[in-house]
């Protein structure tokens, strides 16, 4: 199965939101999804669990 992004095409965004380590699209990894102010989908991808709870705790006390 290959991994797409919203637009259908092949995913180059393959580092860790949070930390930038390489993620590994062909396995398994923590992923959170949200809404663009445009309204896209967007999808974001973590190399772990501490790094994806990590972030969330960043856009759960950023500013609106």
């Amino acid at each position: 199965m290959t991994n797409t992004n919203n637009t259908g095409s092949k995913s180059s965004k393959t580092q860790c939101e949070w930390c930038g380590e390489k993620v590994n699209c062909d396995m398994w990894h923590p992923v959170a999804s949200g809404t663009a102010k445009d309204g896209t989908f967007q999808l974001f991808r973590f190399c772990s669990e501490e790094c994806r709870e990590n972030w969330v705790t960043e856009q759960d006390t950023a500013p609106s």
